[in-house]
């Protein structure tokens, strides 16, 4: 088994064929395509497109009044609009559809989106994608990749 690590300090990067990049970084990371984000210890995700973002923690929850949400916790529900807000959110969410945005922001514990669209991770934490096409941007960080 080989392994090949590289540290890196760039504003963008493009990955094709990525088969997993694991980022450990501070800051605001915006992760475009299709596949896999997941992460822990992030200070707030944002979906943006068609998929599933599963998240859990403490905050405000928004999500488009299009999409499909299932809620396990507390909060306190508002709609202005086409955005639904869930203030003093405690819990768990599952958003999903077509052309759906899901965002928490305040402490997230952990997260999982899938699909094609884009996702927006700001904070601490541990964070790893697994994409065909995938375009990141806005990081500093440390990746290893095992072949």
């Amino acid at each position: 088994m080989k392994t090949l690590k590289i540290s890196f300090a760039l504003m963008g990067v493009t990955a094709l064929l990525l088969p997993m990049l694991v980022l450990a970084a501070t800051g605001t990371r915006t992760y475009e395509g299709r596949g896999r984000v997941k992460g822990v210890g992030v200070g707030g995700v944002r979906f943006e497109g068609t998929g599933k973002l599963k998240v859990a923690g403490t905050g405000t929850l928004t999500v488009s009044d299009n999409a499909k949400v299932e809620i396990t916790g507390e909060g306190e529900k508002s709609v202005d609009g086409d955005t639904v807000t869930y203030t003093s959110f405690d819990g768990k969410a599952v958003v999903s559809g077509t052309d759906v945005v899901g965002n928490l922001s305040g402490d997230v514990k952990s997260f999982e989106t899938s699909g094609k669209g884009k996702v927006t991770v700001e904070g601490d934490g541990k964070v790893s994608a697994r994409a065909w096409f995938l375009t990141i941007s806005g990081w500093k960080s440390l990746f290893s990749k095992s072949s």
